[in-house]
């Protein structure tokens, strides 16, 4: 009997460990916008305290958007498109803001938040009725710095301590 029960807890604790494990990995959610519009790309967490809170968006490539606090900077090709605006993360809401969406915005978004992790696939869909001239098409790599100062800020936000911890 007590062989029994002690291979039940086994079971049933190992069940919940997995169940736990895999509710945690993040699979992107798929995003849709047309060339030429805004879209808004989702990110939420629990407000804790928005004293130097640090927030980052990125693709594979390169950096798209930061913020720590008051201070902000916009990637190569995102400037003047792309905010996480502070009133809304003020209410948990960081949700990247990308205006004039075009076909070389496509791709999965990541946001880095103090302790958060989130990503979103955005596919681009032309917009038929006005025909558009690109640039030369191509891939950019990062600039080091932005590699460096990204990584950086990831880094000493990710191991300062939260209030309450």
């Amino acid at each position: 009997m007590c062989t029994q029960n002690l291979r039940d807890y086994s079971t049933k604790l190992l069940s919940f460990l997995l169940t736990s494990w895999f509710s945690n990995v993040a699979v992107p959610q798929s995003i849709s916008a047309r060339e030429g519009f805004t879209v808004v790309l989702p990110c939420e967490f629990k407000v804790i305290s928005l004293q130097r809170l640090y927030v980052g968006w990125r693709t594979d490539q390169k950096v798209v958007f930061m913020r720590l606090g008051n201070d902000s900077f916009q990637g190569e090709g995102y400037e003047g498109r792309v905010d996480v605006p502070e009133d809304e993360m003020r209410k948990g809401n960081c949700s990247l803001v990308l205006k004039n969406v075009s076909a070389s915005d496509a791709g999965i978004y990541r946001s880095y938040l103090k302790r958060f992790t989130q990503s979103v696939e955005l596919s681009v869909d032309e917009t038929p009725e006005i025909p558009s001239v690109t640039g030369e098409a191509g891939m950019n790599s990062p600039h080091p710095l932005e590699i460096v100062l990204s990584l950086l800020a990831f880094l000493l936000y990710s191991f300062m301590p939260v209030a309450g911890d």
